[in-house]
């Protein structure tokens, strides 16, 4: 594809220390990565999650667990968005 463009993935997270590094291997070798930028928006995890999102993520974003909501919380990781295209990345669907 011709042409700059950027992308941000949203990934939204609660208790994923057992997936979420995986999940960033996945998109670092995506084979366009330039210009990704990544936010996670975690939901007062209990475990390593936040730790190991820091590691890899642009910004981690902590709400608390009365705050989630499906709808709402990817909206607000989108108005966060710098990238042209936005990804909804969800841990479930790995």
């Amino acid at each position: 594809m011709k042409g700059n463009f950027s992308i941000m993935v949203i990934i939204l997270t609660y208790n994923a220390e057992m997936f979420i590094s995986n999940q960033f291997n996945l998109l670092l070798e995506q084979t366009y990565k330039d210009n990704m930028e990544i936010i996670v928006i975690d939901s007062s995890s209990k475990d390593r999650t936040v730790e190991i999102a820091k590691k890899y993520a642009d910004k981690v974003v902590l709400i608390s667990k009365e705050e989630f909501d499906h709808g709402g919380t990817r909206t607000k990781a989108g108005k966060m968005a710098k990238g042209d295209n936005l990804f909804d990345s969800r841990r479930f669907a790995l």
